[in-house]
């Protein structure tokens, strides 16, 4: 007769270890389509909360003499520095709000994010044990299969989810929030995949790793992310290098051999097929996606030669760009709030030294790991390297997610603990009282961004369906909850304006929104584009004044946005002033040529200025851009014949303004 038994988890006298593990398992998997931002909120909310209650645990049993730290001179001095540099750099921000708490939606750049990561990987250190790490590990490889197989299935269009709201963010089909993301962080355990693999003793087991290792590869093919693929392939080649180089079995390098061999056949044969332009837009021409990057480095690069030291700030990537970009991408990129490399990211943010002391972190950990096979061959320590290898080269191309800083944690104490010596209970206690009120802080950070973050969705949804007290209510509760966030406040006035509260009201809130972030060229937008709301309701011309004010405000600030000229053009058409209108839209147009709204515009306007030659040849570069608009060649048939071209209806439409 069978007898069934429920699997008990390893470790599960180990709350600490038991807590750390639910968060690498839970944090790469978890989304939520009932919020605003769909993946990095629940992820972080998820990550500070339970973070904070295992370091209370851990400092519980430190304080009881139950636990021990895992030291190392060396490693714990570069953790203190980056912490420093880190706080030294808020300090000097451009904007502390956004340098403390990280960009809306990118945490990840944050000061607390930073205090927490480095929180993350000292519990870690205290672990100290290889097969605690391992356990760690294979639960990410784990967490990494389900990823790779979700993908693969809604690439397929099966259980492909849909965010909750119109206003929210739209994205691709993955775990991570976008397939970049989660291919970059399968392709960095891949390595251990191999290993573990390698090392199972059951059939079973040998199954279960190659199938998740083929659909790790296979995946990530068909997403076809460059900078994924040059995670796999730097990650192999640098495995491939180790196993040569310390003479692993011959037979284990040939399997290796095989896999690399496997992953190149998926990877030209996919990509062809799903993204035949993905090698040609990078090697011959680059598209849009690659002009991006270059030019965003290229951007950061001059930012670090202005502020070495200390950066403009952790988490203001956005503003600094928007004072620094280049008219090239002025004309085809709006907001761009991450360097699309993570080293350029902190050295811009957050100061040389800063990102310096992060590598000196990555160097060490290759330094130790491969003492460690000078002394012993270690299969896993060699996947170590080698996941360390695909972890480095992914976070070059993409920005990077809060699950790849978590890998990197797992990564760094795996290759550490080799060198790390266990040290009792230290006499001076009173020194661990800033981790008993970091993990207090996320503990309460993480519980206020949960709450603020469901009132908002429901908000927002009440404002998608027109029903603005709801909105008004719910948004104003949400700004209370938590005023780090901007756009609970945004979404607070805009349904005031739509319900019909007291204009005095709206205007001081209005100013008041100015002053979340002074220095963000987006807070002037917003506000530009309450006040032409207020102005629709009421059709008192000052508000639409102010709203030129503001737009203008925005465009000192950043100069090279071509879409934010158009927009100033047409506050600027509904107030009558002409002059002004022509103008903006002459610098838009200067900035991105194939604006076909902008010419249409700028015919518009020679029309009402009678200039028919400059008006025919506006109207003749929108044609050129929308050649299926056939409507268009009537008007310049009838542009070039009638007397009175004045009379040629010539549609500028002005949209009713809203939030965005």
């Amino acid at each position: 007769m069978f007898k069934f038994s429920i699997p008990r988890l390893p470790y599960r006298e180990d709350i600490v270890v038991g807590l750390i593990g639910f968060i690498v398992f839970i944090v790469p998997l978890a989304f939520s389509i009932f919020s605003h931002e769909n993946f990095e909120t629940i992820k972080l909310v998820l990550f500070w909360l339970l973070l904070g209650a295992a370091s209370f645990v851990y400092l519980n049993r430190l304080r009881q003499a139950k636990a021990q730290i895992g030291y190392n001179k060396i490693v714990y001095l570069l953790l203190g520095l980056f912490i420093l540099l880190a706080i030294l750099s808020t300090l000097g921000s451009i904007d502390k709000l956004f340098s403390i708490f990280g960009f809306y939606y990118r945490f990840t750049s944050g000061l607390i994010f930073y205090l927490s990561w480095a929180l993350f990987l000292f519990l870690l250190l205290a672990i100290n044990e290889k097969e605690k790490l391992i356990y760690l590990l294979k639960i990410l490889v784990f967490g990494a299969m389900v990823i790779a197989v979700y993908g693969f299935f809604q690439s397929l269009g099966i259980n492909f989810y849909i965010p909750g709201g119109a206003g929210g963010f739209a994205r691709a089909p993955s775990l991570l929030g976008n397939p970049n993301f989660s291919m970059m962080y399968a392709a960095a355990l891949l390595p251990f995949a191999l290993a573990f693999m390698a090392e199972s003793k059951s059939f079973a087991s040998k199954i279960y790793y190659a199938v998740g290792i083929f659909f790790i590869i296979f995946t990530n093919a068909i997403f076809s992310s460059r900078g994924a693929l040059l995670a796999i392939a730097s990650g192999l080649l640098v495995g491939l290098s180790v196993l040569i180089f310390f003479h692993f079995p011959k037979k284990l390098i040939w399997k290796f051999l095989a896999v690399i061999f496997l992953a190149g056949i998926f990877s030209f044969g996919l990509v062809s097929v799903s993204r035949p332009q993905a090698v040609s837009s990078v090697v011959q021409s680059a598209d849009d996606n690659t002009f991006f990057r270059l030019e965003a480095w290229t951007t950061s690069i001059n930012g670090i030669r202005t502020r070495p030291f200390l950066g403009t700030g952790p988490g203001t990537f956005a503003l600094f760009y928007e004072r620094s970009r280049t008219q090239g991408l002025g004309s085809i990129a709006g907001v761009f709030d991450d360097a699309h490399n993570l080293f350029l990211q902190m050295a811009v943010t957050a100061g040389l030294p800063f990102v310096l002391t992060f590598i000196s972190l990555l160097i060490l950990a290759v330094v130790y790991g491969l003492k460690e096979l000078v002394e012993k061959p270690d299969l896993q320590t060699a996947a170590a390297i080698s996941a360390l290898a695909a972890w480095i080269f992914g976070v070059c191309f993409n920005p990077v997610p809060i699950p790849m800083f978590l890998l990197l944690a797992v990564i760094l104490a795996f290759l550490f603990y080799p060198k790390l010596t266990k040290i009792n209970r230290p006499k001076t206690l009173w020194l661990f009282a800033p981790i008993y009120a970091l993990a207090g802080v996320l503990i309460v950070c993480g519980t206020v961004l949960l709450v603020a973050e469901q009132i908002f969705y429901f908000a927002e949804m009440g404002y998608i369906n027109f029903n603005y007290k709801e909105t008004y209510k719910l948004s104003r509760l949400a700004y209370k909850v938590n005023p780090t966030n901007q756009i609970t406040y945004l979404y607070e006035l805009a349904s005031a304006i739509r319900i019909g509260k007291d204009s005095g009201e709206i205007v001081q809130g209005i100013e008041n929104l100015k002053k979340i972030h002074p220095n963000y060229t987006t807070n002037y937008v917003e506000a530009g584009n309450l006040y032409a709301m207020l102005y629709e309701r009421t059709k008192e011309k000052q508000y639409l004044q102010h709203s030129v004010e503001n737009m203008e405000q925005a465009l000192k600030i950043d100069p090279n946005y071509s879409e934010r000229y158009g927009q100033l053009a047409l506050y600027n058409f509904q107030l009558g002033n002409l002059p002004a209108a022509k103008a903006a839209i002459q610098k838009s147009l200067a900035l991105k040529q194939t604006d076909f709204y902008g010419w249409l515009f700028m015919a518009k306007v020679y029309q009402l200025e009678n200039q028919r030659s400059p008006s025919l040849a506006a109207l003749d570069k929108a044609y050129k851009l929308r050649p299926d608009i056939v409507q268009l060649r009537y008007l310049i048939d009838a542009l070039k014949q009638l007397p009175d071209f004045r009379q040629i209806p010539i549609q500028v439409s002005v949209q009713r303004p809203d939030i965005n």
